[in-house]
């Protein structure tokens, strides 16, 4: 029984006046032009896999900042010691992909005062497309009545965690979770009039999932 022909290619090449002629051997067995042929198809099918791999394999990477934070209200109930509050976002997201169109499916905000969770919304905004090198903004608003928060000098330190669910224009059935957090000095109704208290645009680490 022959051995099936192992992976160690030879190439000759023959030097003809204005003419080069080149063959391929394999443990000595010239290789016909289908044979090569199948061979470069293989390589080229392999390479385009591993090209998808590492594209689809990662989360499309998503450039977050927080440009406006405020307290609209910020009212203490000081019967049972309950704030009731108003923060509202003014939030940039930009996909700074030249190529791929990002769709998004969910979008949820979450904020934490001292590791504390205290507001959880998920914005009605999605499902939308959005284009390449494209920005979009949105606006969440949280609001409710956790317990007492503290301030520091009428400065409220909110850490968010924007939590996506998104997929490429092109594939929508690859979902990707990344999360953006983001650490913000959010100036209260009240402060926001002192010189150098006003709110300052902070830009987002964003995981790639």
């Amino acid at each position: 029984m022959a051995l099936p022909c192992m992976p160690l290619l030879e190439f000759t090449c023959i030097n003809i006046p204005l003419a080069m002629t080149c063959s391929m051997t394999c443990n000595g067995k010239k290789l016909t032009s289908c044979t090569i042929l199948s061979i470069f198809t293989a390589i080229a099918v392999l390479a385009g896999v591993i090209a998808f791999v590492v594209i689809f394999s990662r989360s499309p990477k998503l450039e977050v900042t927080v440009t406006n934070a405020s307290m609209t209200q910020f009212n203490l109930n000081s019967n049972n010691n309950t704030l009731y509050y108003n923060l509202a976002l003014d939030v940039a997201i930009r996909n700074p992909s030249p190529t791929f169109r990002v769709h998004y499916n969910r979008i949820e905000v979450a904020a934490k005062y001292r590791e504390q969770k205290f507001a959880l919304v998920t914005l009605s905004s999605p499902p939308f497309d959005q284009g390449t090198k494209n920005i979009t903004i949105l606006h969440p608003l949280l609001q409710g009545q956790p317990s007492s928060l503290e301030t520091d000098a009428g400065i409220y330190s909110i850490d968010l965690q924007f939590s996506f669910r998104i997929s490429r224009r092109v594939l929508k059935g690859i979902v990707y979770k990344p999360v953006g957090m983001c650490m913000l000095k959010v100036p209260s109704s009240s402060n926001e009039t002192t010189p150098g208290s006003s709110f300052k645009a902070t830009e987002c680490l964003v995981t790639r999932h």
